[in-house]
């Protein structure tokens, strides 16, 4: 899934569950604004620092988990590691159970080299799936990330007893997802699922 939609879907999300307090209202605007302003020259130095100033001004007004992920966002897309890790230290430190910002550590500690790390993470991650808290997504999304992050784990016996359970599962349902998601688990490769959150 396109990290950027996730991001503009949260934004989107937050947006309409602020209808009374002006600052979470205004805070929205600026977090949205940053990730357009950021999305239309991404390579551009001037841009990102504005648009991680937005997210600085957003972040002030309202401490949101998802203010903070778009900007781990741009530090992955700008290839800041470092800078994208704390981001997701900060939002594990504010929602030690944060789903994204604990799938998203374990990216940036591969992105760095450090594969046991990474796959700690990983491996954390997998268990809050099961977590209303930490991911409250429909099943069959659910199911998804469960088989992503067995491939990210390189589990492959795991990841193809999942994808099978998987089309058992979900192939008479009429989920508009389900096919999507069956092609792209038989076309799957590791390293093309990493290059949506990392910088080639």
């Amino acid at each position: 899934m396109n990290c950027n939609l996730v991001i503009f879907v949260g934004l989107a999300a937050l947006l309409s569950a602020c209808q009374t307090p002006d600052k979470k209202r205004y805070a929205m605007q600026l977090a949205e604004q940053a990730m357009k302003t950021h999305s239309h020259n991404d390579i551009n130095v001037d841009t990102t620092s504005r648009a991680l100033h937005l997210l600085d001004s957003a972040i002030r007004l309202y401490p949101s988990s998802t203010f903070y992920l778009c900007k781990y966002q741009i530090y992955k897309t700008t290839n800041d590691q470092h800078a994208a890790l704390g981001v997701c230290d900060t939002v594990l430190m504010l929602d030690k159970f944060n789903y994204a910002a604990t799938l998203d550590k374990g990216y940036t500690y591969e992105a760095l080299g450090k594969l046991d790390s990474a796959f700690d993470y990983y491996r954390a991650a997998l268990k809050l799936t099961d977590n209303p808290h930490s991911f409250n997504a429909a099943e069959i999304a659910k199911d998804h990330e469960k088989i992503v992050i067995l491939a990210l784990l390189k589990d492959t016996a795991g990841f193809n007893k999942l994808v099978r359970e998987f089309r058992v599962k979900y192939r008479d349902s009429k989920d508009e997802f389900f096919q999507a998601y069956s092609d792209e688990f038989d076309h799957f490769k590791r390293e093309n699922y990493l290059q949506l959150t990392n910088n080639p």
